[in-house]
């Protein structure tokens, strides 16, 4: 257990950047996602994800054997903003969400496990689906390599 909560500091340590992140108020947008080519199933990391996720102010979503989402509740003034900024409810507060989706696949024709990872804040709306907030950071993609790095995965660019 100690092993486990060592090698995921790194996911914590994400999640806290995001959270910390000075939210601007910015269009939709993707390219958040971040890919890592494992060789052997990266169980830890779902394993690293769902300890985290285990406080009251946190809470798992776990849509598949292969897709865990965590919410996390913001700082007040974070929440106050983001309710501003993007015509929220006050009744549904705005969280952030770090999910992780693994898939079989191949890299330079090796088998093994693709996995995305990615992050963004959900600001429930009074009517029709909630706004995502999506943050390109450089600080949490340094973040992510190295939690990747420290997990055994190969970082994969988005092209590939």
């Amino acid at each position: 257990m100690l092993k486990i909560r060592r090698r995921f500091l790194g996911l914590s340590f994400i999640l806290a950047l995001s959270a910390c992140a000075t939210v601007a108020p910015q269009p939709e947008m993707s390219g958040t996602q971040q890919f890592a080519f494992y060789q052997m199933n990266p169980v830890g990391l779902f394993e690293g994800l769902t300890n985290y996720c285990d406080t009251p102010a946190r809470r798992l979503e776990r849509i598949g054997p292969a897709n865990i989402r965590c919410h996390q509740f913001l700082d007040p003034e974070s929440t106050a903003s983001l309710i501003l900024a993007h015509s929220g409810i006050v009744t549904d507060l705005p969280t952030l969400i770090g999910s992780i989706l693994m898939a079989p696949g191949k890299l330079d024709q090796q088998s093994g496990f693709v996995v995305t990872f990615e992050t963004y804040i959900n600001v429930p709306q009074k009517s029709g689906p909630p706004v995502k907030v999506f943050q390109n950071s450089p600080a949490i993609t340094r973040a992510f390599r190295t939690m990747l790095r420290a997990t055994g995965g190969v970082a994969i660019p988005a092209s590939e």
